[in-house]
């Protein structure tokens, strides 16, 4: 049994958690984009999957846990920025999909909770 973790940023990171002991923390492979913008990197759907699979080959039956993301308003939530998490989380699912795996969706608040780092 694995267990996969991922935080859907751009600066995010994939934990691997196996029942047998091992554990892994790699960072999210990304892309640079084009142009000068606000955004300037995207998660590298191909690199990831790579990742997925030297982790966890075929027959490994991993779950994977997803922190959710979402779009919200204020002064420091740049419309861009907000695009480009879920542009991420869209990679990340649609990876994962493919490789017919179960994901798990979790809100920030839950898992802070759990380990009492909320607040």
């Amino acid at each position: 049994m694995v267990v996969i973790g991922i935080d859907p940023g751009i600066t995010g990171g994939v934990a691997f958690i196996s029942g047998s002991g091992w554990v892994s923390v790699e960072d999210i492979p990304t892309l640079p984009l084009a142009g000068g913008g606000l955004v300037r990197r995207r998660i590298s759907g191909r690199e990831l999957g790579d990742l997925l699979l030297r982790k966890c080959p075929v027959g490994c039956h991993p779950t994977v846990f997803c922190e959710t993301v979402g779009t919200m308003g204020g002064r420091n939530n740049a419309v861009q920025t907000q695009g480009s998490l879920m542009r991420s989380l869209g990679a990340i699912e649609a990876v994962v999909e493919m490789l017919r795996w179960p994901i798990v969706m979790v809100e920030a608040r839950e898992w802070q909770g759990f380990y009492k780092l909320a607040g």
